[in-house]
């Protein structure tokens, strides 16, 4: 074989390295819904068919545990909530008492998840008096300690609202343990003929690419790199 064939064998066999080398980097970085809550059939189980994650059932706080039901806002698809005579006037009232729902998002084995974007919808059907509705959003990454969004609407009596409400996570670090969300109700008025509560919840992250996806992708460019210097030194 002579020294034109075996450059030739060479490139392409580089070029091949190169080729798997961007498909898994690709694949390790394709975004994905981790979560989806859309309490379908009143279920609270997951609709998301990532493979990389398992997301929990969503589960209810103690301070509100008893007292949550399935509602239809505005015709629109059901909301989990209950009524504004159970929860309290504050977040800290809301925080201490356990007033929440929440769901746990754990990651597959040797898996990290850049979680991109948490969203959910409030819903109000207001039976009372004009009423300031409020749901907080906090992680276990913190321990809970700073609210990470904070939805707030002013419904007037007797009106209906579904309002969404979304907090971009892509600034935080990747985690690979599994992460509590919890959603904290309170508001302003004490009625049971009023209901607040909670649909559409999603949430989407990126699996980060493992070090060996990297040391991969590293060998494939060193590889280009010297065989361009190879074959350029062989032409001169």
């Amino acid at each position: 074989m002579n020294h034109r064939v075996i450059m030739m064998d060479v490139a392409n066999w580089v070029l091949r390295a190169l080729a798997i080398t961007f498909a898994l980097f690709s694949t390790s970085v394709s975004a994905a819904t981790v979560a989806d809550y859309s309490f379908t059939g009143n279920s609270l189980t997951s609709s998301d068919s990532d493979s990389s994650s398992t997301a929990a059932d969503i589960i209810v706080g103690a301070g509100l545990s008893g007292n949550t039901s399935f509602f239809t806002p505005n015709s629109n698809p059901p909301a989990l909530g209950m009524g504004s005579d159970i929860t309290p006037a504050t977040e800290a009232s809301a925080i201490s008492l356990n007033d929440y729902i929440s769901f746990t998002l754990t990651p597959a084995n040797g898996v990290s998840l850049a979680y991109t974007l948490l969203s959910f919808a409030l819903n109000v059907n207001n039976g009372g008096d004009d009423i300031t509705a409020n749901i907080s959003v906090r992680w276990n990454v913190d321990a809970f300690a700073t609210a990470l969004v904070t939805k707030t609407r002013l419904v007037l009596s007797g009106n209906s609202t579904t309002s969404g409400s979304a907090v971009t996570l892509s600034s935080f670090p990747a985690q690979s343990i599994p992460v509590e969300f919890r959603f904290y109700f309170f508001d302003d008025q004490d009625n049971a003929f009023t209901t607040v509560g909670i649909d559409s919840i999603t949430l989407t992250g990126t699996v980060v690419p493992e070090p060996s996806s990297f040391a991969l992708l590293v060998l494939g460019w060193f590889c280009f790199a010297r065989l361009t210097s190879i074959r350029r030194s062989t032409r001169n």
